[in-house]
């Protein structure tokens, strides 16, 4: 009997040691961790490392409260897809405030983004502003030619812009002074269009006429050559060069091959005095 009351008391003891010693392991872990939708992370860790899970910007937010001095590395679900944390570069083709949002709190280390395929300035424009930090990469369409949005001279080909994209976007070259325009199949009225627009930038441009080309500036002409089946296509270009002063239009030998009509519609065209 004796024998028996001992056993008891041993066992009893022992679940006594084993439920006060699991209560301090139990205290213990709890003291150490944090607690996050059913998932423990110790205390006083210093990164974890949860790209190999799957977790939400709440779970995220939460883990980052509870351990503001804990670097955390996860996959941060952006537009189609996820990227680490501690991602330096990006790429996009479309841009969104709540893109640039998730850019600014989820990826501290970023440093570029490469924006090559989107051509929503004014958000790349605002992505600028709130990341100066982070080197954004595109450039700014005109037509055919694309140009970096920190240009500030232009020199633009016939075929290198669309009179509209140019006028649209010329906004978003914020550094822009000049323009240039050579040989240029734009009228006068379309010029001083873009002069009136954008007060603020300098446009130039060259003329071609019969396969000279002229600055706008131009002052004297020698069409002695010109013949008559010529004539429309140089009265069309004519009020290109507003300061023209003298059109010479005979040969050496004092003759021209243009009719009296063909120099009224000359004439037409220009103030210039003409030489006939």
């Amino acid at each position: 009997m004796h024998k028996k009351l001992i056993t008891v008391l041993v066992i009893v003891a022992l679940v006594l040691v084993l439920l006060i010693a699991g209560a301090v392991g139990f205290l213990w872990y709890r003291d150490n961790h944090v607690f996050v939708e059913g998932k423990a992370y110790p205390i006083h860790a210093e990164s974890l490392d949860l790209r190999e899970e799957s977790i939400s910007f709440d779970h995220y937010d939460q883990l980052h409260k509870l351990l503001p001095d804990c670097e955390i590395l996860w996959n941060v679900p952006f537009q189609n897809g996820s990227y680490s944390s501690d991602s330096a570069s990006l790429t996009v083709t479309t841009l969104t405030d709540t893109d640039i949002g998730l850019m600014e709190t989820y990826f501290p280390k970023l440093r570029q983004v490469d924006a090559a395929g989107c051509s929503d300035y004014d958000m790349l424009e605002k992505l600028c502003a709130r990341l100066p930090d982070v080197k954004v990469s595109y450039q700014v369409n005109l037509g055919t030619l694309s140009v970096e949005p920190d240009t500030t001279e232009l020199t633009l080909e016939p075929g290198d812009f669309d009179l509209g994209t140019l006028t649209q976007n010329i906004p978003h070259l914020k550094d822009l002074t000049g323009v240039t325009l050579n040989t240029t199949e734009l009228t006068l009225e379309e010029i001083e269009g873009l002069r009136a627009q954008f007060p603020e930038i300098t446009f130039t441009y060259t003329v071609t006429i019969l396969g000279q080309t002229y600055e706008e500036t131009a002052t004297e002409m020698d069409l002695s050559s010109m013949t008559s089946g010529e004539v429309s296509e140089v009265a069309g270009k004519l009020p290109m060069l507003p300061e023209l002063e003298n059109l010479n239009l005979t040969d050496a030998n004092g003759s021209s091959q243009l009719s009296k009509e063909d120099v009224k519609l000359l004439q037409a065209s220009t103030n210039a005095v003409i030489d006939y």
